[in-house]
């Protein structure tokens, strides 16, 4: 397994110092994120901002059919496979 590129990991990081509870799963064309159904809106829209401004990273739609209903899905973070020195 490789490792996660570094705006992963600070996307993680700056989720868990908001409260925000998020799951990253690896896929074809990035990474598909996922934040709990139960983190507010807000939250949702901070970490957009968070990963479209501070780590330069594009969100685009996601085409998951099937979604356990714990989970809202995001998108998918495109731009992110390079692992940061």
């Amino acid at each position: 397994m490789e490792p996660k590129p570094k705006n992963i990991e600070r996307l993680e990081q700056y989720a868990s110092r908001i409260g925000a509870v998020i799951k990253i799963e690896e896929t074809a064309r990035g990474y598909r994120l996922l934040v709990g159904s139960r983190v507010d809106p807000a939250i949702n829209e901070m970490l957009v901002s968070y990963l479209e401004g501070d780590l330069e990273l594009a969100l685009e739609e996601d085409d998951l059919v099937t979604l356990s209903p714990e989970w809202r899905r995001l998108g998918i973070i495109v731009g992110s496979r390079e692992v940061d020195d």
